[in-house]
């Protein structure tokens, strides 16, 4: 199902809530309050540089301003780290942090940080420039009936606290992502007989984040799906439906493409039940 949450907040302590809305037209249909409880939101002070997110970062840095001087952030361990604590959204990338650090005027330094969590390691790899939308993923968070507020990138919410003159107004970050299959991951070839070349790759799960007892993660999806395409992810050249996690190209068949397309890559999707994922780079042809 899709999984929507609105993160209301405001400057001071003294904002007692806001009504939400689904804007639909011209109508506003009642999404119920946001409650006391005000989100830890602000925006990255400072550009987030792309990462590989393969290992945690010790000295990599992330510096967010708060919405509020007097909201604040913790720290953490590893095994907090593991168990899913400090989980911030920025854009569309989930990090953890280990450390968060106050430098005054609720500008905060968080350091220590585990990139790209949860399948978004290509927003990761993208980076992200100053003023990105940063939100701490906690209780404080309002969840959204789906039916009420489409996943589309055209949906928008509005908020109207006590002796507010106008609605603010918000546009749905990130739609889809919850249902849209990550990406595949280990991708490798092995050389056969012949010049023939097996190119490989691991599927991942949507919402299946631990490895628990060496057994084979769900799949999730309706059925185990892949697209292969060489050149463009958006207009590619060639491309294959696959059901298994590899293909094989003989030499003949690689020089062929080459010869009528010229150099390019080639890249894989997982096909999921509602989107596909992001492309995995399997090799360059030259």
């Amino acid at each position: 199902a899709p999984l929507i949450f609105a993160a209301a907040s405001a400057e001071n302590s003294a904002w007692r809530g806001a009504a939400l809305f689904s804007v639909q037209g011209a109508a506003l249909v009642d999404l119920g309050p946001t409650g006391k409880r005000r989100a830890v939101m602000g925006t990255l002070a400072a550009p987030l540089p792309p990462s590989p997110s393969l290992l945690l970062e010790p000295r990599s840095q992330a510096i967010v301003d708060l919405v509020g001087n007097d909201i604040g952030l913790s720290d953490t361990d590893i095994a907090g780290l593991a168990a899913g604590a400090n989980r911030m959204l920025i854009g569309g990338e989930l990090i953890q942090f280990l450390h968060a650090q106050p430098l005054g005027a609720g500008r905060w330094q968080l350091s220590g940080l585990l990139r790209g969590r949860g399948g978004t390691e290509p927003a990761a790899l993208a980076g992200h420039p100053a003023l990105t939308s940063a939100v701490l993923l906690d209780e404080a968070l309002v969840p959204l009936d789906a039916l009420l507020v489409p996943p589309l990138a055209n949906a928008r919410i509005a908020a109207i606290g006590t002796g507010d003159t106008g609605a603010v107004l918000a546009d749905l970050a990130n739609p889809g992502l919850s249902r849209r299959p990550p990406c595949p991951v280990h991708a490798r070839a092995f050389s056969e007989a012949g010049g023939a070349v097996l190119y490989c790759w691991t599927r991942r799960a949507r919402g299946q984040w631990r490895w628990q007892d060496s057994v084979e993660v769900p799949l999730v999806e309706e059925r185990e799906a892949y697209l292969v395409g060489y050149g463009s992810p958006d207009a590619p050249f060639a491309s294959w439906l696959l059901n298994a996690a590899s293909l094989r190209l003989t030499l003949a068949e690689r020089t062929a493409l080459l010869a009528t397309h010229g150099p390019a890559t080639l890249w894989v999707r997982q096909i999921g039940t509602f989107d596909q994922s992001q492309p995995v780079l399997l090799t360059s042809f030259s």
